[in-house]
């Protein structure tokens, strides 16, 4: 398999899984392919055990089954190296948020697993050295914002936009992360001006998950 068609479905599976919820037009455009290239890829990633299936009732692509595998003796040292390496990719990954954010939950994924107290001066270390550092956040503010991604949950969003001189709370529907001039900002539509807004992610003091559900 060619290098350049590897990288296509890599980059397919990213942008699935980072940036739910995209339209078959919305998904086309992000990888700058034809429907037909799109659906051999798709083929392609269903035969490393990897299903990925159009819902109509969600209006987009979704992730139905992948493989799950267990590292075995992973030795403390490899995953401090590992983190540092991910913390390097985020900084340097500035124009490419969905791989920088698969690369670091699949370190926070490698970190869950491990015993309560080694997970929690892990956990402490990624979110200075990879998201503060990489993504300008507290790993609490990056979470909830990808999770509402994920789940098209509706949320409040404490923030300071720049000019402004107080903090305010935006009902926000997240629509996207991504990263532009060295910097992570989200779009979201917001019900009081009935429009999409910009928010930049370091502003954001907290992020609080409502029971409501993003419309379709």
């Amino acid at each position: 398999m060619q290098s350049n068609r590897l990288v296509r479905l890599v980059e397919t599976v990213l942008k699935i899984k980072t940036q739910p919820h995209q339209t078959r037009q919305q998904c086309l455009a992000s990888l700058s392919i034809g429907k037909s290239q799109f659906y051999y890829d798709l083929q392609s990633l269903s035969e490393l055990g990897l299903s990925i299936k159009y819902s109509n009732h969600e209006k987009a692509f979704l992730i139905k089954k992948e493989p799950a595998f267990t590292i075995p003796d992973l030795a403390l040292g490899d995953i401090v190296a590992l983190m540092l390496s991910v913390r390097q990719q985020v900084l340097t990954a500035r124009n490419d948020f969905a791989l920088a954010y698969a690369s670091y939950a699949a370190l926070c994924h490698i970190i869950d697993a491990l015993p309560s107290k080694t997970r929690k001066e892990l956990t402490n270390m990624v979110d200075k050295l990879v998201v503060r550092d990489g993504f300008g956040c507290h790993k609490d503010i990056l979470d909830k914002l990808q999770e509402a991604l994920q789940d098209r949950n509706r949320i409040l969003i404490d923030c300071q936009k720049e000019g402004e001189k107080v903090l305010r709370r935006y009902t926000a529907d997240p629509e996207r992360l991504y990263f532009k001039q060295g910097s992570l900002f989200l779009d979201a539509f917001t019900p009081e001006s009935k429009k999409t807004e910009t928010f930049r992610v370091p502003l954001i003091k907290q992020v609080i998950k409502t029971p409501f559900f993003i419309p379709r």
